[in-house]
């Protein structure tokens, strides 16, 4: 995808293995991942790539009508100056849909990208790509008291003291099988997500949080841990008692809540 040290790469995926792949490709680029809600609109999916100055784009095929939006803006339209139009800042060669591919002539598909390493290369290293990098994410506020601004973090500057000690206080094993139940889009989801593998552990990546599926999968896949907002588990806890006592969930070890006060009731 002609992605190289400094560029960003724009994930606007539902959670699956291709985001953790792309994330995992940019930081051994030195390249930054920009982290897209799934869940937002066209102006708010153009204003984060045009404020961002993504080169690349990965999405769902699902989310290509949000992907067409955006790209037919201008970066002026969505309040961004000095800026290409969307449509030639990320042109069709630079946008690849996941899956199936996209319905619209001339996207790419990230399964070929993946297949031929970009060029026909096996690797990084044979396509004399700088490999080994630190790279970044770039998040975005929900821009609730104005426009969404972008927090970089970088990893080269990050300091990993303060997640090997929260890493410390949990019972995280090699043997682990981590529900992500928070979209990887969000600070929890990725961030756990990482722990997780840091150490060898197994991720369990259903695409979008259900709360009706949730027992069954935890079941099946003999789920140990999750990390979910209050509003999950209410939704968890709302759930008719048959449901949960019909599934045996006895793999599970723990549950934490994060991103908002947790109701003791």
């Amino acid at each position: 995808a002609g992605v190289g040290p400094g560029d960003r790469v724009a994930l606007f995926l539902h959670n699956g293995h291709e985001f953790i792949e792309s994330t995992l490709a940019a930081q051994r680029l030195d390249a930054t991942a920009v982290q897209v809600g799934y869940r937002l609109k066209a102006r708010e999916v153009a204003y984060v790539l045009a404020h961002s100055g993504a080169r690349a784009l990965l999405f769902d095929p699902e989310l290509e009508p949000v992907v067409a939006a955006a790209r037919a803006l201008s970066a002026s339209e969505v309040g961004v100056a000095e800026r290409p139009a969307l449509a030639e800042q990320l042109p069709h060669g630079r946008c690849y849909a996941t899956g199936e591919g996209a319905k619209e002539e001339g996207f790419g598909r990230y399964e070929a990208l993946v297949g031929d390493g970009g060029g026909g290369q096996v690797g990084a290293e044979d396509a004399g790509l700088p490999v080994g990098g630190y790279g970044g994410f770039l998040l975005y506020t929900s821009g609730t008291t104005g426009r969404a601004k972008g927090a970089h973090r970088d990893l080269r500057q990050t300091s990993l003291v303060a997640a090997a000690a929260l890493m410390a206080e949990l019972p995280l094993y090699r043997d682990d099988r981590h529900l992500v139940a928070c979209p990887l889009y969000h600070a929890a989801g990725s961030s756990f997500a990482a722990m997780v593998m840091g150490i060898g552990g197994c991720l369990v990546l259903p695409p979008r949080f259900d709360a009706d599926s949730l027992p069954a999968l935890i079941e099946r896949e003999r789920v140990t841990s999750s990390v979910m907002v209050p509003t999950m588990l209410a939704r968890l806890c709302a759930l008719p008692e048959e449901a949960l006592r019909r599934r045996d969930l006895s793999s599970l070890r723990w549950l934490l809540s994060v991103a908002a006060p947790l109701p003791t009731e």
